[in-house]
């Protein structure tokens, strides 16, 4: 269950950076605020943030918290590696429901992206 949780926590943080809700340069709520915020133990959230540290889009600093990586090169690499997992998600999910990639790809383009005309 705690893995479920920390990764979520860290979905929704890398979510709020490659948005820009949360800056580069910006500093991260202490993970105190982050646990009662997502209603977990502080542990888990320090897992959470510690998988943030290992991509680099975050960096602890003794004595000054942990801030985003203002390296915009490595917010872009990432959020693009997102898209294309949730590409290839999205893809797999619809190949098991008959669909070709071809099929879905025509649907798109007939569709547009307007996702109410379904």
């Amino acid at each position: 269950m705690e893995k479920l949780l920390y990764r979520g926590i860290c979905t929704e943080l890398e979510n709020q950076i490659f948005s820009g809700q949360i800056a580069p340069g910006q500093k991260l709520p202490s993970v105190r605020i982050l646990s009662a915020r997502y209603g977990v133990n502080p542990n888990t959230v320090g897992r959470a943030v510690r998988e943030l540290q290992k991509t680099g889009l975050v960096i602890s600093l003794r004595g000054c918290g942990t801030i985003v990586t203002d390296d915009d090169q490595i917010i872009l690499n990432w959020k693009h590696q997102r898209v294309r997992l949730l590409m290839k998600q999205f893809f797999n999910e619809m190949e098991g429901l008959g669909y070709t990639r071809t099929m879905v790809l025509d649907e798109l383009q007939r569709k547009g992206t307007n996702c109410t005309a379904v």
